[in-house]
């Protein structure tokens, strides 16, 4: 991964940077900038969130997230834990998180730690509800979400602090650097920021010392070890040549992040000395050439991408029941794809791609042997897309062929499998601002390389694991249409189904550890409803709702409860938007947004018998700019009520929060 950083640095040098997949279009946009479909696949459930909701001083990917509709989040803490995203009622696994085109997904238990991608630095987050689009490197079996740094474009210098609750701070600066467009000439642009954030997240909770069904010994307790200090870098950079076939493109993405934390364990039982330092590097080269005449019918993408990660956790008073006093974990995976697009006639498009994926894992305990695995993935996807008046359809099928090789306690074994994949995805815009769309999606997730070789002495691996896999199925309507010179409104409705099996569960072996294995089923039903509506171009008013039915089907099932447990059934959430827009002078916008997201009841466990209450959580956000956006006040009042919050069972949450920013971009 060293290696392969220092050759993207040397590249950067002399060629700045664009991206494999299809350069995004501007999207529809609602006024206000909150959220909008993404046009990369027209015919996907798909939500983007970009502008202001990106800027909200304090915000943190889970609260934002959560606004959108399918999605549910399974915090740990502050913004500094663990955070985890299901949607539409899946395990965090089988949601593929991309960050600048790069899955970063671990490979012990396969989920994507949101609270380490700061969005700071984010343009734009894209969440794909059930499918997947076609260039991502890996199907989700129940969507994706994309990260999208913002990417240079001309010549600017930008910095920023925040000040917030519990002696939270931040601060940030960055450069754009470009040169001036030519219309014959190489235009490059390219761009450095970084970001210092620190907390001490000492805030307080009620503590019911386990007994949760009397209030006789309740009292206030003060969350301790829990701070953090995290540093984030980014260098991106674009670069575009000129040539008689057209012009080549490309892109180069740089990332270093690092945070030092306490690790504060369970409310009843807190870790006093416990401490974890997580490492991120990242580096991705993208280039897009034409072909054919430059007539923009074919293009060739190139894209390597690599990401490494490490976490080193430091328990030397035994209080998180690890097992051991040091544990380190280190993962790195490393992407090649190529992509041909033709387009032999206007409505026809072909595409193919070719991909080779290699990952390892790296697993140190002082008091045991050294885990070590490593993976290779080799797929190819062959695409038609096609568009006739008002209709488009999308059709694509994968094949891939898995071969890991590792070793669990000195035994070392390998594993040779191929599956195949595919999507079906319709849209018909069928006139008066009714749109209709439909997806069919057959997806695999193969067990990571955690859950084939162990995590730890208490927690084995098995080397036989199937691959997860599920059917999904989804059909809905947009609604888009001014009702007049004062009034907007974009609504959506959606109902959709998934099927899987050969989920991974764990059972207790009989030499007193787990071990996972096939046996799980499920079934999930839900509709996702969603509006927009903008009034006399200075009220905005927004709304989501999703009805979830998430049941465990699996033939062994011993418990009578059948639902998938630390999921609700019924969230809803509401904003209001009071805004105006000026024209160019000393303001350019002010706007006050109260936000109201009420997540149902849960139950916590197999059985039912622990179930987590629903709760009711109000923000509320203004924000005001300056000489055309170029100063900007911002200020968020979290948990406006002050509700007592404990999202995963025996983890607290932040009570009522107060986050301020000032940033000056010139």
């Amino acid at each position: 991964m060293k290696r392969l950083a220092l050759v993207l640095l040397c590249v950067s040098a002399h060629a700045r940077a664009q991206t494999a997949e299809p350069e995004p279009e501007p999207e529809v946009q609602v006024t206000g900038e909150q959220t909008s479909r993404s046009n990369r696949d027209a015919t996907a459930a798909s939500t983007v969130i970009t502008g202001e909701p990106l800027r909200e001083p304090g915000i943190d990917a889970a609260r934002l997230l959560a606004r959108v509709p399918g999605v549910q989040t399974t915090r740990s803490g502050s913004s500094a834990d663990l955070t985890t995203l299901s949607l539409r009622g899946s395990s965090a696994a089988q949601v593929p998180v991309y960050l600048a085109g790069i899955r970063v997904q671990d490979e012990v238990t396969g989920v994507a730690d949101l609270s380490r991608f700061p969005l700071w630095m984010l343009e734009r987050i894209e969440i794909y509800r059930g499918t997947s689009p076609e260039f991502v490197s890996r199907f989700g079996l129940a969507g994706a979400v994309l990260l999208e740094p913002r990417m240079p474009r001309h010549n600017e210098a930008r910095a920023g602090v925040e000040l917030g609750s519990w002696n939270s701070q931040s601060g940030w600066g960055g450069a754009t650097v470009a040169n001036a467009p030519a219309s014959r000439g190489v235009q490059a642009a390219t761009s450095a920021s970084y970001r210092l954030s620190h907390s001490d997240n000492d805030f307080t909770y009620r503590d019911d010392a386990g007994t949760a069904f009397s209030a006789a010994d309740d009292g206030v307790a003060l969350r301790q070890n829990a701070d953090f200090v995290a540093q984030d870098f980014w260098s991106l950079s674009r670069f575009v040549v000129p040539t008689s076939q057209g012009p080549v493109r490309a892109n180069v993405v740089l990332n270093g992040f690092a945070r030092e934390q306490g690790v504060t364990g369970l409310s009843q039982t807190p870790a006093q000395r416990a401490r974890m330092a997580t490492t991120r590097e990242l580096a991705g080269l993208d280039v897009r050439l034409p072909c054919q005449g430059g007539d923009g019918r074919c293009s060739l993408q190139l894209a390597t991408r690599g990401v490494s990660q490490q976490q080193v956790t430091r328990d030397p008073w035994n209080e998180l029941g690890l097992g051991t006093d040091f544990l380190a974990l280190g993962s790195e995976r490393l992407e090649t794809r190529a992509s041909l697009r033709l387009r032999p006639r206007d409505a026809l498009l072909w595409g193919l791609d070719v991909a080779f994926e290699n990952g390892g894992l790296d697993l140190n305990q002082p008091q045991l042997a050294r885990t070590r695995a490593q993976e290779r993935i080799v797929s190819g996807t062959g695409l038609v897309q096609l568009e006739h008046g008002d209709f488009q359809t999308l059709a694509l099928v994968r094949g891939s062929c898995l071969d890991v090789r590792g070793s669990e306690f000195e035994r070392a074994t390998s594993v040779d499998s191929c599956f195949f994949e595919g999507r079906w995805g319709g849209k018909w815009a069928v006139g008066g601002g009714f749109t209709l769309r439909s997806n069919a999606q057959r997806a695999v997730r193969p067990a990571t390389l955690g859950e084939r070789y162990g995590v730890s002495a208490g927690t084995r691996g098995n080397a036989d694991l199937l691959p997860e896999q599920g059917w999904s199925f989804d059909t809905g309507v947009n609604y888009v249409k001014d009702l007049g010179p004062l009034l907007r409104l974009d609504a959506e409705l959606f109902g959709f189904a998934r099927f899987a099996e050969q989920l991974i569960a764990y059972q207790r072996a009989a030499l007193g550890y787990v071990r996972p294995y096939n046996v799980a089923e499920s079934r999930t039903l839900g509709v996702e409803f969603a509006a927009n509506v903008v009034l006399l171009s200075h009220l905005r008013l927004g709304g989501q709702l999703t009805a979830l039915d998430p049941r465990d089907t699996s033939a062994g099932r011993t418990t009578i409860n059948d639902l998938i447990p630390l999921l609700s059934r019924l969230t809803v959430g509401g904003e209001i938007e009071v805004f105006t827009e000026s024209r160019p002078g000393l303001w350019s916008r002010a706007g006050l947004t109260w936000l109201l997201r009420y997540r149902g009841g849960r139950v916590a466990d197999p059985a039912g018998l622990i179930v987590v209450p629903g709760q009711l959580v109000s923000d509320l956000t203004c924000a005001f700019q300056f000489w055309e956006n170029r100063l900007a006040l911002r200020a968020r009042l979290e948990n406006l009520f002050d509700t007592s919050q404990f999202d995963t069972v025996g983890y607290p949450l932040p009570g009522r929060s107060f986050y301020s920013s000032l940033e000056l971009i010139y």
